[in-house]
């Protein structure tokens, strides 16, 4: 299997170095998968976004391909997570602060889980 790593788009969004990555992983053959990773002021976002399957001898798995990142869902996060770390230093007055990143990672996959519909317990 081969795949490679590259940054594919970098925005400065209200202060905050966006940065989005694309990992890809091809077997012979042409079967592999796509996704993106998110990096805001350096640090990984946890999780992977907008993934994507391809397989070569099965048409119907090309009909959706990965967006763009200026239109993906890895991008829209990533501002939701600046907007709500300008939200928080607004609310604390000048007092620097981090975002917990697993609390953030909780509530995107609550909102994931909500949108596919899984059930636990």
């Amino acid at each position: 299997m081969t795949g490679y790593f590259e940054k594919v788009y970098e925005e400065v969004y209200k202060g905050y170095l966006i940065e989005i990555y694309k990992h890809s992983s091809f077997a012979p053959g042409g079967v592999g998968s796509i996704h993106f990773t998110v990096r805001v002021n350096g640090k990984y976002l946890p999780g992977s976004f907008d993934g994507y399957c391809y397989n070569h001898f099965q048409q119907l798995a090309k009909i959706n391909s990965p967006p763009n990142p200026e239109e993906s869902f890895a991008l829209m996060e990533a501002k939701k997570y600046c907007d709500a770390a300008i939200e928080a230093l607004e609310q604390r007055g000048n007092e620097r602060i981090s975002l917990n990143l697993a609390d953030f990672f909780s509530h995107v996959f609550r909102k994931i889980r909500h949108w596919i519909g899984i059930k636990f317990f």
